[in-house]
């Protein structure tokens, strides 16, 4: 079975018909940072890969990526009271760009934090990811 066909013709195509652009904005890093700890100095630093060093916890900047999702409402059944709660709402996305736990989405005024994201892989190809979120 052609996987990467299926995600362009039947993915990707019903997302696009179906779905609304949203934003899914994500944390990036410019560099990547290991915080470590200095027992002469008593205090914590974070080295970069290139050997940079700096005691103030360097900030993400992030990213905003235009998506088409496909939004719903999580239904009833999966509600457990703990993880999925009543008023969460799902987010489904083809494999462009892979979501993670805290990336944000921005739907109209309202921003949706993804607590879980679950992807369809039925072989090493991504078809699909469905992204549990909350505002």
């Amino acid at each position: 079975m052609d996987y990467q066909q299926i995600v362009a013709n039947v993915v990707l195509k019903n997302i696009q018909n179906f779905g609304t652009k949203r934003t899914l904005r994500k944390s990036v890093s410019t560099a990547v940072w290991t915080k470590k700890y200095n027992p002469v100095e008593s205090k914590y630093y974070w080295q970069d890969v290139d050997g940079k060093i700096v005691y103030e916890e360097p900030s993400a900047t992030v990213q905003d990526n235009q998506i088409d999702m496909v939004k719903d409402n999580v239904s009833n059944k999966i509600v457990d009271g703990q993880t999925i709660k009543k008023g969460d709402v799902v987010f489904y996305m083809g494999p462009n760009i892979e979501p993670v736990e805290n990336d944000l989405i921005i739907d109209d005024a309202v921003t949706y934090k993804i607590y879980k994201v679950d992807k369809v892989q039925p072989a090493s190809i991504v078809l699909l990811y469905t992204c549990y979120a909350r505002s």
